[in-house]
């Protein structure tokens, strides 16, 4: 047992798991642009947020147009969510839309717990979506389906800091992009802890 768990040590450190930041190959280095506002969510929480990104993207996220037409939610006992059965893959079949987050103004998942799914056979794995409401920077709204399993990955600046977080899809009520600055990321990869180490 206890050599095993040494040899699972030993590859996790090769493989290059160093507890790395969001999207970035080392802790210190951030995405080339900052982009800051804030996040409420359905529990009732609200953060002012920075580096914030979607699945570690901040251009060409891809988001599939909300079908006018569809089959009418019904309840899963099982999960107590309502469900929209999509006929079509929405991978496949569905416009797609290439979001920056710089074209956004607001983000906003009105029904969390309607999970809309697409599943070729029963015996197949469901893909699962939530609907997202994009709001651009001119206030025109358009309606998409994301991925159910998408994630909002931010700092949390607080008087304390700032603290990495992960906020799943489900959970976020509205994200407000406020505005963006590029990083000098060459800088950043000077200005790396054993650099500014040394320095002291």
């Amino acid at each position: 047992m206890i050599y095993l768990l040494l040899v699972l040590s030993v590859l996790f450190t090769h493989n290059g798991i160093h507890g790395t930041s969001f999207g970035s190959s080392t802790k210190d280095i951030k995405q080339p642009v900052n982009f800051s506002g804030k996040i409420s969510t359905h529990q009732g929480q609200e953060y002012i947020v920075d580096n914030i990104s979607i699945d570690n993207k901040y251009k060409e996220i891809i988001m599939y147009a909300k079908p006018t037409t569809h089959a009418k939610a019904v309840m899963n006992q099982d999960s107590q969510h309502l469900e929209i059965k999509l006929t079509e893959n929405p991978t496949t079949d569905f416009v797609k839309d290439a979001y920056n987050l710089e074209q956004i103004k607001e983000i906003q998942v009105p029904s969390p717990n309607t999970m809309w799914y697409y599943q070729k056979k029963a015996n197949q794995q469901k893909m699962e979506y939530v609907e997202v409401v994009i709001i651009s920077k001119s206030n025109t709204k358009s309606y998409h389906l994301l991925e159910h399993r998408a994630q909002i990955y931010c700092d949390v600046i607080d008087a304390g800091g700032s603290q990495e977080k992960i906020i799943p899809l489900a959970a976020l009520k509205s994200l407000t992009i406020e505005g963006y600055a590029y990083r000098d990321t060459s800088k950043e990869r000077k200005e790396c802890q054993p650099c500014a180490a040394a320095k002291q």
